[in-house]
């Protein structure tokens, strides 16, 4: 039979030591799911912990991700022949300034754990060297190393996203967010600013060449595309999270409508139109609106993310703490059922062995007396049966000895009688 090793086991122990095997053989799975379960939503929180610190070093580099842009499209505009961008540039450069320090603030405390420090310090070289030699450098070499070096910012971001757990976030909304955050926005808002740079400085020439033509126009289909993907983004967020999309619906809809709007007015004003007649700093006042509009989206994504974040590690803290409390309250009500359970068996056994002792010593009135309604009440039910028995038969054995006592005691007298008549 299967149990026979299991019974010749259980032969060999006492009952405490039983009792033991087969709490722990029953707390040990259920401890180890306990463990299991702790040790998932441990790491669930610190994935939203670590996601919150890259939204920290995140937040300061969206103001360059503004800023390095508009430099770029005023030296655009300046060196294709417009001074009166001069003023504006120093004007913007101190703003740069501002985002560096912030930057380099946030970085010494949180670039070395997200693997940013090393970049940071490269994009800082790089600008050092483009803000001194902007004012005398060829237009289309000055713009690209602009563009170069905002695609090193991006990249930076990225780096930031994937080292904090932004990149793979494990819940729908939050994820279209972040992806909108570091990945659709700045992509839109960088390829409007390349075409308000390419388009400001076209205008101030008057006329397009057809590779000029071509180029912006790739562009433009470029920044469409993005457009489309941030509107897919905002269809799931809706679709998952109805509140939060309730609240960016509208900056959603302006970002997306003065995009497409701006691209339209390129299209007709510089592209369709030859020579152009529209004013430069229409083009960039005009790309500076959509690029405006849809970081302003952008500012109102960051703090919803946070805020979902900050709302899942509280949910997950909390359901730590009951599944915590839970799982104590059940391990005490067992541990208390378990010492009422041995001191019930223990009571029964002493008193087993009591009463034995009793009637071995020839107390033969003595009965167990327990408490249980359990196989012990039987067992105290035959042990009296038995007792009463064993005392009858006693009894009985010692009238039988009593009455050959007498009978003993007649037959003497009667012999003494014999003999003396």
């Amino acid at each position: 039979m299967l149990t026979v090793p299991a019974t010749a086991l259980m032969n060999q122990m006492s009952c405490s030591k039983k009792m033991l095997l087969i709490s722990i053989a029953f707390l040990a799975p259920l401890i180890i799911t306990f463990y299991l379960l702790m040790v998932g939503q441990l790491a669930a929180l610190d994935v939203a912990k670590k996601e919150q610190t890259g939204l920290q070093y995140i937040v300061p580099l969206r103001q360059l991700i503004q800023h390095f842009p508009e430099h770029r499209g005023m030296t655009n505009a300046y060196l294709s022949g417009n001074a009166a961008f001069k003023s504006k540039l120093l004007d913007k450069r101190q703003q740069i300034t501002k985002d560096i320090q912030a930057i380099n603030e946030i970085d010494k405390r949180l670039g070395a754990q997200l693997g940013a420090a090393a970049k940071w310090h490269e994009i800082k070289s790089v600008w050092q060297r483009l803000e001194s030699e902007a004012f005398n450098g060829q237009a289309k070499d000055i713009f690209t190393r602009h563009t170069q070096l905002i695609a090193s910012v991006l990249e930076l971001m990225s780096t930031v996203s994937d080292s904090s757990g932004l990149t793979m976030d494990p819940e729908l909304e939050s994820f279209y967010i972040a992806s909108s955050i570091v990945n659709a926005l700045p992509q839109i808002v960088e390829n409007l600013g390349q075409a308000r740079g390419m388009a400001s400085g076209l205008a101030v020439k008057t006329v397009v060449t057809n590779k000029e033509s071509i180029k912006l126009s790739s562009l433009l289909a470029t920044v469409q595309k993005s457009i489309n993907a941030l509107d897919r983004s905002a269809k799931v967020i809706a679709q998952s999270n109805p509140a939060v999309s309730a609240k960016i619906n509208s900056n959603v809809d302006s970002a997306i409508r003065v995009g497409e709007d701006y691209l339209h007015f390129l299209d007709q004003e510089v592209l369709q139109t030859m020579p152009t007649t529209i004013e430069s700093a229409l083009v960039f006042a005009k790309g500076t609106e959509a690029i405006k509009a849809n970081f302003k989206l952008l500012d109102q994504l960051i703090p919803e993310l946070v805020l979902l974040l900050e709302q899942r590690e509280g949910q997950l803290t909390t359901k730590m703490t009951t599944l915590g409390l839970i799982v104590a309250v059940f391990t005490l009500l067992a541990l208390y059922l378990f010492a009422g359970f041995y001191y019930s068996f223990n009571t029964a056994i002493s008193s087993i062995k009591a009463t034995s002792e009793k009637l071995a010593k020839g107390d033969l009135t003595s009965r167990l007396q327990l408490d249980n309604k359990d196989e012990f009440a039987d067992v105290a039910n035959s042990f009296n049966l038995m007792a009463g028995q064993f005392a009858g038969v006693v009894r009985e054995l010692e009238r039988s000895i009593e009455q050959l006592a007498s009978g003993a005691e007649e037959l003497s007298m009667t012999s003494i009688q014999t003999n003396q008549g």
